[in-house]
């Protein structure tokens, strides 16, 4: 016994002009900073606290710029213990996390430009954003290499 069902291929629908628009800036590859001792370190006009400080950007004549400590504590431990367990996933562990510091950055240009606030608040707001964030990308980036070492298990 064999089911059928019928079906119809539609045409693609027209898509109505968008009156938003969307640009992208050209990203630039991430700057790491390797602690306070690092020129970008004071650059940045980072705390010295290294608890204090995940990342930030910088956009200048439509590129974007991400700076981000090394030594972030919940990035290097990952950083850390990936590089002394798995050291062949640790350059996909630093593009994934870069990946989403990027990601992060430009939500927060989008955000600074709808508000456009500059207040000694609202840059606090955003650096304890940025650790929160830093923090979620580097568990992220953890799972995103864990799970890709397990694909090749899963075939066999």
């Amino acid at each position: 016994m064999k089911e059928s069902l019928q079906y119809e291929i539609i045409e693609k629908p027209i898509a109505k002009p968008s009156k938003k628009q969307i640009s992208v800036p050209n990203i630039l590859p991430p700057v790491p900073v390797n602690g306070p001792d690092d020129t970008n370190w004071s650059d940045q006009n980072w705390p010295e606290d290294i608890n204090e400080v995940a990342s930030s950007s910088v956009m200048s004549t439509g590129e974007l710029i991400v700076y981000y400590s090394t030594v972030f504590p919940p990035y290097k431990q990952r950083y850390d213990q990936i590089s002394r367990s798995n050291p062949s996933a640790l350059a996909a562990f630093v593009k994934q996390y870069e990946f989403q510091l990027i990601l992060h950055s430009l939500l927060l240009e989008s955000r600074n430009k709808i508000e456009s606030i500059e207040t000694e608040e609202s840059e606090e707001w955003e650096r304890l954003e940025r650790c929160r964030t830093a923090i979620l990308s580097s568990i992220n980036a953890e799972k995103h290499i864990s799970t890709a070492a397990l694909i090749p298990e899963l075939e066999s």
